[in-house]
């Protein structure tokens, strides 16, 4: 199995990420509450937050859910 379990925040907004490899095909998914994640995998997501720029939201697809109303450069 290849899983990447995130736990990111903006400051004020917090939201996880799974990305599983070991699946074909491969999934991503993000969640608001640590709950949403599979009870068989929730142990592997980290408790502190890592702080996510709003460069590396937009790259990770979670810019919406952590900077809401935030204006975006084109």
């Amino acid at each position: 199995m290849s899983l990447c379990i995130r736990h990111l925040t903006s400051g004020g907004r917090e939201v996880f990420t799974v990305h599983n490899k070991g699946v074909s095909p491969t999934s991503y998914e993000i969640f608001d509450n640590r709950e949403d994640i599979d009870w068989r995998i929730r142990h592997y997501a980290p408790e502190e937050p890592e702080y996510c720029s709003p460069d590396l939201a937009k790259q990770l697809g979670v810019f919406e859910k952590l900077y809401p109303g935030f204006k975006k450069e084109e």
